[in-house]
């Protein structure tokens, strides 16, 4: 039952995050697109602790305050920000948390190496019928592609799901939520780097507001 749960859910709501995502990278800048993908947040905690499996704390609402002013602050210092491109990511923000929401549930009863094994065998179904339907399965993009294809599975799927999931079994679905946006600033950094995408000052400082936000959510209180 778990397995068919966990090739369903990424059939469906891994595929659609996945797909909503790369849809707002091609209208967005990747840092705007990662930084507003974190609205997921609100859901996860928010549910988390509707239903009583993590507690919604006083320093863990100031760290989704922050998260979401700096998130804020990046979008609306972005110049001419592509507005569809932003309700992508804000989409695939959503169906995000719906992921992680479901996921905590099944690994209740399943080991989290098996459960990233079915769900990104359901993903990846659910792209092959779409590449075959579109026509798009040998646009890759030449050599170049295939490689940057290959490590995006390798390291972005296979690893990156698989720890994740580690993760919200050991620590709970919205402190592995929020722990997750270490994500911020590599991207920033890779993004500048590799593409030449850069934020303004402003945008910086917002990044910078999530990241001390994290920071301070994790710092241990003094006895």
């Amino acid at each position: 039952r778990a397995a068919l749960g966990a090739f369903v859910l990424g059939a469906v709501v891994y595929a659609l995050d996945s797909a909503l995502f790369f849809g707002s990278l091609e209208r967005t800048s990747a840092p705007l697109a990662s930084l507003v993908h974190y609205a997921h947040l609100v859901l996860v905690v928010g549910v988390a602790a509707m239903i009583g499996r993590e507690r919604l704390t006083r320093r863990r609402l100031l760290a989704l305050a922050g998260i979401f002013g700096g998130v804020a602050l990046v979008g609306g210092a972005a110049v001419s920000p592509d507005l569809v491109g932003v309700g992508m990511a804000l989409g695939s923000a959503a169906a995000y948390a719906v992921y992680i929401l479901l996921s905590d549930r099944l690994l209740r009863d399943a080991d989290p190496m098996a459960l990233a094994a079915y769900l990104t065998a359901g993903a990846a179904t659910s792209f092959f019928v779409a590449g075959g339907l579109l026509g798009s399965l040998g646009t890759v993009g030449g050599p170049e592609g295939l490689a940057c294809l290959v490590a995006a599975a390798l390291v972005g799927s296979v690893f990156a799901v698989t720890s994740f999931l580690k993760g919200v079994r050991l620590v709970g679905p919205s402190t592995a939520s929020l722990l997750v946006t270490v994500e911020v600033p590599v991207t920033i950094a890779l993004a500048a780097v590799v593409l030449g995408q850069h934020l303004t000052s402003p945008q910086l400082a917002g990044a910078a507001l999530v990241v001390a936000a994290i920071v301070g959510m994790q710092l241990r209180r003094r006895p």
